[in-house]
C-alpha cells in the first residue's frame, strides 16, 4: 500500500479572499467588498499520483481579516473594527478552522485533479457542513490548487450587519476564492 504524504501550505505564495456582497441604495454604487485573509496555516495529506487517502487541515486567525478595496482610511478602519468585533467577534472566536472528512479526487490528465472535498469549517463558534470543488495541478514537490465556495452568515450565527441608516446592508451569502500553494514537507 502507497505511503501518504504531507504538504504544508505556504501562506506567502497562497491567496485567500472573502467577497461580502451588499443590497440598498449606497450599495448601488459599490462593487461589494474584497477581504484578504493575511493569517493562516494548513496542510494536505495523499498518496502521490492517485490522491487517495487525501485529507486538508486549515486554521485562520480571524484577526487577520483586512479590507483590501480603496477607501478611505477612516473608513476602513471602521469597517474592519466592526467586522472584527460585531461580526467575528475575534476576541471569543480567535480562529476559523475547516477539517475535510471526505476527499474524493478524478484524474483529468496530465498533472491536473478535479478534488471534492467535504468538511467541517467552524465559524463564529459554530461548526457546520461545508463543502467545495478546486481544481489540483501536481508538479514535482509542489501542488496548486484553485477554486471557489459559497456559504451564508447566518448558518454561523453571524448578525446581517446593516449601515447608514439602512443604506446599506450585507447579502446572507458570502463567495469565498482561494489559490493555494503549497510544498511537500520531507
Amino acid at each position: 500500500m502507497d505511503t501518504a504524504v504531507q504538504y504544508r501550505i505556504d501562506t506567502q505564495k497562497s491567496l485567500f479572499t472573502v467577497h461580502p456582497f451588499a443590497t440598498g441604495l449606497a450599495a448601488t454604487l459599490s462593487h461589494g467588498l474584497t477581504i484578504a485573509v493575511r493569517d493562516f496555516t494548513g496542510s494536505a495529506r495523499f498518496v502521490p499520483g492517485t490522491l487517495a487517502q487525501a485529507s486538508l487541515k486549515m486554521r485562520i486567525k480571524s484577526d487577520s481579516l483586512v479590507l483590501t478595496d480603496e477607501m478611505k482610511e477612516d473608513d476602513r478602519r471602521e469597517v474592519e473594527q466592526t467586522m472584527k468585533r460585531d461580526v467575528l467577534r475575534t476576541s471569543d472566536h480567535p480562529e476559523i478552522v475547516f477539517e475535510s472528512s471526505s476527499v474524493a479526487s478524478t484524474h483529468l490528465g496530465g498533472n491536473l485533479h478535479k478534488v471534492d472535498v467535504i468538511g467541517m469549517l467552524t465559524l463564529n463558534g459554530t461548526t457546520r457542513p461545508q463543502s467545495f470543488t478546486a481544481q489540483v495541478v501536481l508538479s514535482g514537490s509542489t501542488l496548486r490548487a484553485n477554486g471557489e465556495f459559497k456559504t451564508r452568515q447566518t448558518d454561523f450565527g453571524i448578525p446581517l450587519i446593516t449601515a447608514g441608516a439602512g443604506l446599506i446592508k450585507l447579502h446572507d451569502e458570502l463567495k469565498l476564492h482561494f489559490y493555494i500553494v503549497a510544498e511537500k514537507v520531507d
